[in-house]
């Protein structure tokens, strides 16, 4: 299953399948009553590639699902 998300690098599509392991960070960013935590995400690929997405909650949601993971 393929999921496009923004990357350092643009906007990339990713095959679902071919991830071996995210690495989740929260990066609170200004005031913590305000605004929502973003997410970073590092995609760790089976050919060794690392891409790196700033997501939503909502978006990390949906990785997560359609990699497998609970």
């Amino acid at each position: 299953m393929k999921v496009k998300v923004e990357t350092t690098s643009g906007i990339t599509t990713i095959e679902m399948e071919a991830v071996i392991a995210i690495t989740e960070t929260i990066e609170q960013t200004g005031m913590k009553l305000l605004n929502a935590p973003a997410f970073r995400l590092d995609l760790h690929m089976a050919n060794g590639s690392i891409f790196t997405a700033n997501v939503t909650e909502a978006e990390k949601v949906v990785i997560f699902s359609k990699w497998g993971a609970e």
